[in-house]
């Protein structure tokens, strides 16, 4: 039970693509993020920026 749980956190924590929100969105509009996907993948990237500076 809990590896199908762990799963389901690294799939939507760790690999935003594979969320089921976002592919619906990425299969309607092509490679156009709303604002609200592009202001995540922006945070995330500054949030991985911060852990490289560590």
């Amino acid at each position: 039970m809990s590896q199908s749980n762990d799963a389901r956190v690294s799939q939507t924590t760790n690999i935003p693509e594979h969320n089921a929100a976002t592919a619906a969105a990425s299969h309607n509009k092509g490679e156009h993020l709303t604002a609200h996907e592009q202001t995540k993948r922006d945070e995330e990237a500054a949030r991985q920026r911060e852990e490289q500076k560590k």
